[in-house]
């Protein structure tokens, strides 16, 4: 299986605060990985490290090394790299615009006029599973919509800008047990064309969507393995623990 994302010993402090230490994964391609762990442990750094996006945080550095399909990241523009590296966040964040704009947004930035949006709006929203349900409601404000449809929006316009790779960090922790189930039948579905990484505190969905599972502790990759592998026989007791909810 082709390695879409590789990281080799890859450490990350927010000033004098070491995140990371020497974590070394590979991600395969077309796979859903479940990133699971303690609060603090250095989940989210990791996968916004992905997509540079802890660039933006002052004091922030890395060691080691970021490959995308075999491209270091640093010699990726940032705003190409977030093009091809989307990502979607715990708390849907549509803009305050119409459903159509919100979806229309990255095309346009990427430099698409007019011609073809329709088509990339339409396409966006039936592969994040919302058409059926917003196509006479389009010029709507996408803030009317509701949580479940809002993080499904937010999928939709990650996926407009036709991305390799979608990083999830805890997706459905504001949504109810419907709205997880769409989120995740989605994920399941979208596995056909794109790479995905999934942070999640929830240990029933880690083992309902993904593939592969690496467990995160004080900012070390304790155990990196096939998902059902990790839950039913663990190498490491630190694993265990807190997949049966011992501790975090």
């Amino acid at each position: 299986m082709t390695a879409a994302i590789q990281t080799k010993n890859l450490s990350a402090w927010y000033g004098n605060k070491q995140a990371l230490k020497n974590v070394s994964m590979d991600l395969e391609e077309n796979r859903i990985t479940a990133i699971i762990g303690p609060s603090g442990c250095g989940k989210s750094t990791y996968i916004r490290c992905l997509n540079r996006m802890n660039d933006l945080i002052d004091g922030f550095r890395t060691q080691g090394e970021i490959l995308i399909f075999n491209k270091d990241v640093r010699s990726i523009d940032p705003v190409e790299l977030r093009k091809s590296v989307g990502m979607v966040f715990q708390k849907p964040n549509p803009f305050p615009k119409s459903i159509f704009e919100n979806i229309a947004f990255g095309p346009r930035i990427h430099g698409l006029n007019n011609n073809g949006l329709d088509a990339i709006v339409e396409e966006s929203l039936k592969k994040a599973a919302l058409w059926d349900e917003v196509s006479e409601r389009l010029n709507d404000n996408a803030m009317e919509l509701s949580g479940g449809q809002q993080q499904r929006l937010c999928i939709a316009r990650a996926l407009a800008v036709k991305p390799k790779i979608i990083l999830f960090d805890e997706p459905c922790s504001a949504l109810d047990p419907i709205s997880t189930s769409k989120i995740e039948d989605l994920m399941l579905e979208l596995k056909k064309e794109y790479t995905q990484v999934i942070v999640t505190h929830n240990m029933q969905q880690a083992a309902r969507v993904s593939d592969n599972t690496g467990f995160f502790l004080y900012g070390e990759l304790i155990e990196y393995g096939g998902t059902r592998q990790i839950f039913k026989k663990p190498r490491e007791k630190s694993t265990e623990d807190y997949i049966i909810g011992r501790f975090g």
